[in-house]
């Protein structure tokens, strides 16, 4: 079973136009972006240039580019709403900082495809630092183990638990996520509505 262009990517922002200006930049450059069925811009009450930035980047894109603006509610408000937007196969949620490298829509395509598309399974990608960082131990520690993320405590790589539903780079069923409350909007800032979320999507 092949899907064309079925990612619908969701990017929350706020007051960041400089991060998401070179993470859209990315996206156009991306071998694969016509894996690409639209990217959806969801700000959460900028006061920063980002509605032009967005504009100008949507001048030149080669797939559907979506700007959604709200009054500052928070991150899980923001995806909401272009959730419901949205019409790609697939939700992808990723972060306005999250810079894709080659391999990153094809590979996660893939591994959905290995799974027949099913409508209850969901794609975690691998985030890590840009490569022009001075990693740390301590950043290389919260990465790996748990404060951040936790790649290398992950039990079984082909079933993790709810604890693992990173928004920074997910993908999911879109008509799977819309069967349930989506975000809960009691969150008004980031961090832990995504477990949440994957917490009563298991």
């Amino acid at each position: 079973m092949t899907v064309p262009s079925p990612f619908s990517i969701v990017i929350p922002t706020r007051d960041r136009s400089r991060q998401l200006a070179a993470t859209l930049a990315a996206y156009s450059a991306l071998p694969d972006a016509g894996l690409i069925h639209e990217i959806i811009i969801s700000d959460d009450g900028s006061s920063d240039d980002t509605a032009k930035t967005v504009e100008r980047f949507s001048a030149g894109a080669s797939f559907r580019v979506v700007y959604l603006r709200q009054e500052k509610s928070g991150p899980a408000e923001a995806r909401n709403a272009a959730v419901r937007r949205a019409c790609g196969k697939l939700l992808l949620f990723t972060g306005d900082d999250i810079v894709p490298v080659d391999g990153f829509l094809r590979e996660r395509c893939e591994t959905h495809a290995r799974h027949g598309f099913a409508d209850n399974a969901a794609v975690l990608g691998h985030t890590d630092w840009p490569p022009d960082a001075v990693v740390t131990p301590f950043l290389r520690y919260i990465n790996d183990y748990g404060l951040q993320f936790g790649y290398k405590i992950m039990p079984d790589p082909d079933d993790l638990p709810f604890i693992f539903f990173y928004t920074s780079n997910i993908s999911v069923d879109r008509v799977f996520l819309l069967e349930d409350s989506l975000f809960h909007p009691g969150f008004p800032y980031a961090g832990w509505e995504d477990i949440e979320l994957g917490y009563r999507l298991s």
